[in-house]
């Protein structure tokens, strides 16, 4: 499964909106006008802060972290579990915060559409 990066402007107060709008997107199958809201922003060169899809359920943060770290030192790493499955498998997605707003910009353009455990 490839995996699909985007630019991502969210910082702390807004990430549980964009949870839930990700989570009701997943439900009904179609992406909202807030959720495109809060994933489009600055550029990545100023935020540091990517959204992750299409990422594989058995995936840990570990797995995601040594993927992404290669570009750089992450400062946040949030890959949300799900709770029907007792934790066991994450739901898809995840956000990530680099320290350094170049590296971001460095893993979207390596690895935008690599395949991952697929």
């Amino acid at each position: 499964m490839a995996v699909e990066i985007i630019g991502c402007c969210v910082r702390r107060r807004c990430r549980f909106d964009l949870l839930i709008s990700l989570v009701l997107c997943s439900i009904c199958g179609s992406k909202s006008s807030f959720m495109q809201d809060m994933i489009q922003g600055p550029p990545i060169s100023m935020s540091g802060s990517i959204f992750v899809g299409n990422l594989d359920f058995r995936l840990t943060e570990a797995d995601v972290a040594c993927v992404f770290e290669q570009c750089g030192a992450l400062s946040e790493l949030i890959l949300p579990r799900d709770r029907l499955s007792q934790g066991l498998t994450n739901r898809g997605f995840a956000l990530l915060d680099y320290r350094d707003p170049r590296s971001a910009e460095l893993a979207m353009n390596n690895l935008d559409g690599v395949e991952l455990a697929g």
